[in-house]
């Protein structure tokens, strides 16, 4: 109901407390309340459309064995940029862990340019395969242990965080600090 106030709750950075400030009647909403939205969104899709065709575009004007740099060289206004190494599971700067990418990457093989990758909130990639590091069995024996045991120690911790969130939800707390003061 309207003035409700939550029991405080665990979240990402912290503990929250919330208030219901107004509630709706459920059914469609009106068309005025989400016309922006709707209009951004077609903005969106059509600004990621255009680009889309002009990386084919681009895509197709480079010859085999051509470097994206040529891209960049042909419009100044593109930006190829050149990330560290990275591992399919890790975080790439500047892209994050955007799963169409990854994919694109494992794809392809070194010097190869993929086709258009579409992130429908930072746009359309175009990715060149610079090298490919080949699996290293030896190092990750060196490390096998230590990556058992951190993994072990990460299930372990969220189990028992788990836990203790059950004891939270299934005990009857009798809070009696007013009486002491």
């Amino acid at each position: 109901k309207v003035g409700t106030i939550s029991d405080p709750l665990t979240i990402t950075n912290g503990i929250g407390v919330f208030m219901v400030s107004e509630a709706h009647n459920a059914g469609v909403r009106p068309f005025e309340e989400i016309k922006t939205v709707l209009l951004d969104r077609a903005k969106r899709e059509k600004k990621i459309e255009k680009v889309t065709q002009m990386a084919t575009e681009m895509r197709q004007s480079l010859a085999p064995g051509d470097s994206l740099t040529k891209v960049g060289q042909k419009n100044p206004s593109l930006s190829v940029q050149h990330p560290a190494p990275f591992t399919l599971a890790g975080y790439i700067a500047g892209i994050g862990r955007d799963l169409d990418f990854m994919g694109a990457v494992s794809a392809l093989k070194p010097g190869e340019i993929s086709k258009p990758v579409v992130n429908s909130t930072r746009g359309v990639y175009l990715i060149q395969l610079l090298s490919k590091t080949a699996f290293d069995s030896s190092a990750f024996n060196a490390q096998k242990q230590s990556l058992q045991t951190q993994l072990l120690n990460e299930k372990r911790n969220r189990f028992f965080g788990e836990w203790v969130e059950q004891l939270k939800k299934s005990a009857d707390i009798v809070d009696n600090r007013d009486i002491f003061r």
